[in-house]
């Protein structure tokens, strides 16, 4: 596992904390891998990452089996609701806004005993599965352009979040990424784009630092050993 988050030049210049949550978590049955990006124009949307991170791994690994098992939209419903819920608590404890809580959310959930990986993704963050030169979207959403995105805090945001339970590639590695991440990596130029597909991905993270990137730029890459590869 390989982890990479850096602050934004738009929040160095005014002095914003970094507004990305990157988080893992194992137990017996699972292991649980999120990123999340708050929305900056939202006050506690980092506290809002971080909710939407542990409350997303609290869910599933409270009982796998069941939520491996289950439909996806009944999963993401039931993931939204406990999101929003704990958003809701924190908001009422801050005296603030539940919607200065929002934030995008993706993770992947590896559950061990049948080797079977859940995606998720809500809002523009994303996953990639890396094999070779192939790259590829998983659970691609909706883009609503404009600089707009869905969030935990938009309403009816189960109907636009996407998940799936799959097998891994044997030799596939899996990237969760925040946009300022994606949009650098994999979405510039076709020579960026080429470069990317000819370079590891142990130099993902050397070739963010070496970029000056507006928006904060996380990423979580899950290598090929941690999916059975």
């Amino acid at each position: 596992m390989v982890k990479y988050s850096k602050t934004g030049e738009y929040h160095k210049l005014n002095k914003i904390v970094n507004q990305d949550f990157i988080f893992r978590f194992e137990n017996e049955e699972a292991a649980f891998f999120a990123v999340a990006d708050g929305v900056s124009s939202c006050a506690n949307s980092r506290q809002g990452a971080e909710i939407a991170c542990k409350t997303g791994a609290k869910v599933i690994l409270d009982d796998v089996d069941y939520y491996f098992g289950l439909s996806p939209q009944k999963t993401i419903n039931i993931l939204v609701a406990n999101i929003k819920n704990e958003i809701e608590k924190a908001a009422a404890q801050s005296d603030s806004p539940a919607k200065s809580f929002a934030s995008t959310l993706c993770f992947a959930c590896i559950e061990k005993k049948s080797g079977k990986m859940m995606t998720f993704v809500l809002g523009d963050s994303r996953i990639y599965s890396i094999s070779g030169q192939n790259i590829d979207v998983m659970n691609p959403v909706r883009s609503y352009g404009h600089g707009i995105t869905c969030t935990t805090m938009t309403d009816r945001c189960e109907s636009d979040a996407r998940l799936e339970i799959s097998i891994p590639g044997k030799y596939s590695e899996y990237m969760l990424c925040t946009d300022g991440c994606w949009k650098n990596l994999f979405f510039t130029d076709e020579k960026n784009r080429l470069n990317m597909r000819e370079s590891s991905t142990g130099k993902a993270a050397e070739y963010l630092k070496s970029r000056a990137i507006d928006d904060d730029c996380s990423f979580l890459l899950i290598a090929n050993q941690t999916t059975g590869g």
